[in-house]
């Protein structure tokens, strides 16, 4: 996955998805894989590998308090890193050393860390303006690439490619993909590459506009090949509208595509794809869709959101069954209904951030949300994150109640 792809989709999924339909979380019973982790009013809770080790980055989006104007053209997200440690979060500020920090002691961005190894981490930040008007995008945002340099981040446009090993691909010609879409060029939405050096890209034709034109395209480069090898990915009415696209890379052999209409849920077709080192083709799922985040553990795994509502796995050698999620621990009453927006995975470890509305007073509408983090990581007491503390504090193995837990469908809200 190209590095910003996973904290971009997110910021999409926490910002603009408003729906009501969510999960009902059952009692934190043995029975459940997951146990609460984080929990909070941190709407960044994202586990990231960096080889053998876990970094936890937190914060704010800047989308959670207002929408954008052109007034306000800026969401600044405000995040943290820390160390994941056995069953306890350890703030180290050399984490933060050489970017550029804000109010409370954050980073200034959206960020994503990863790696093999922690001296040759690499790290992306994300700032994200509101786009002008009739441009086609909603946001704007720039990307800046950090290689880890002793014990502090220096920027490096390369950090990612030099990070990795493995064959590097030729350039992928994008100008003859879209020519029987005239006026449009290569969109790029998701890109994944593995250690041997095979990339798998995915996108699509569209115009100054952002408009799609015909389906999805995806080039596969083999290590050792001298070129690319382009195919169409397999049909779908997803085409015809906006869609989310995302690729899950680990071997030559088992690459996923999937893909989801983010502004439109009652556009329910489940579209994955899986790839057998050879061809592309639909692959069928026990449950309905959309899927909305697909994540590949090391044990072999694959973990799937559906409808931002069910958290489903399946094993490397079995079927897929439907993960329960236990009661948040901080929410008193406890929420009658959990939004789930992502998982992710470190080694054999999920991670399955979830939301769910509580009152607040101070905002405008008089909502906002809880955010809470799941894993499978053997985890003791549940730590909090308080998006109000600075930075070094924010991260606590004590928490509060959140006061006012609104039981029932999630309130409309404005951009959280």
């Amino acid at each position: 996955m190209t590095p910003p792809r996973a904290a971009l989709a997110a910021l999409a999924l926490a910002a603009l998805a408003c729906s009501p339909r969510a999960s009902h979380p059952g009692s934190a019973s043995a029975t459940s894989e997951l146990r609460v982790a984080v929990e909070g009013t941190c709407p960044k809770l994202a586990a990231y590998p960096v080889g053998p080790e876990v970094v936890l980055a937190y914060g704010t989006y800047g989308l959670e308090d207002a929408l954008l104007t052109k007034d306000r053209p800026e969401a600044r997200a405000a995040q943290g890193l820390a160390h994941v440690r056995g069953d306890r979060l350890a703030f180290d500020p050399a984490l933060l050393a050489g970017l550029p920090l804000g109010p409370g002691g954050y980073v200034r961005g959206d960020l994503e860390v990863g790696g093999r190894r922690p001296r040759d981490a690499w790290l992306v930040r994300v700032d994200t303006d509101l786009a002008p008007a009739q441009r086609g995008a909603l946001f704007e945002r720039r990307r800046v690439y950090y290689a880890r340099d002793g014990a502090r981040w220096t920027e490096d446009p390369k950090a990612v490619d030099r990070a990795r090993p493995g064959a590097r691909p030729p350039p992928l010609a994008e100008a003859s993909l879209c020519e029987a879409a005239p006026g449009t060029r290569f969109a790029r939405h998701a890109t994944a590459r593995i250690d041997s050096g095979d990339t798998v890209v995915a996108g699509r034709c569209e115009d100054e506009l952002g408009r799609a034109q015909g389906g999805v395209f995806v080039a596969t480069y083999r290590a050792g090949d001298r070129d690319w090898a382009v195919a169409e990915a397999p049909p779908s009415a997803l085409w015809q509208g906006i869609v989310n696209l995302d690729v899950v890379f680990s071997t030559e052999r088992q690459a996923y595509l999937y893909a989801y209409a983010p502004y439109d849920e009652s556009a329910s077709e489940t579209y994955v794809a899986a790839w057998d080192g050879a061809a592309w083709r639909r692959l069928a799922v026990p449950f309905e869709g959309p899927i909305v985040s697909l994540s590949l553990a090391a044990d072999g795994a694959l973990w799937a959101v559906a409808r931002f509502a069910e958290v489903h796995r399946r094993p490397a050698r079995g079927a897929w069954a439907r993960v329960p999620l236990p009661s948040p621990r901080w929410a008193s009453p406890a929420p009658a209904a959990l939004r789930v927006l992502e998982v992710q995975t470190t080694g054999s470890d999920a991670w399955v951030h979830a939301a769910y509305p509580i009152a607040a007073p101070e905002r405008e509408d008089g909502s906002a949300r809880g955010h809470v983090l799941f894993t499978t990581r053997v985890w003791g007491s549940p730590w909090f994150c308080d998006r109000k503390r600075p930075a070094a504090s924010a991260l606590s193995p004590s928490g509060r109640s959140l006061p006012g837990a609104v039981r029932g469908p999630a309130p409309p809200c404005r951009a959280q």
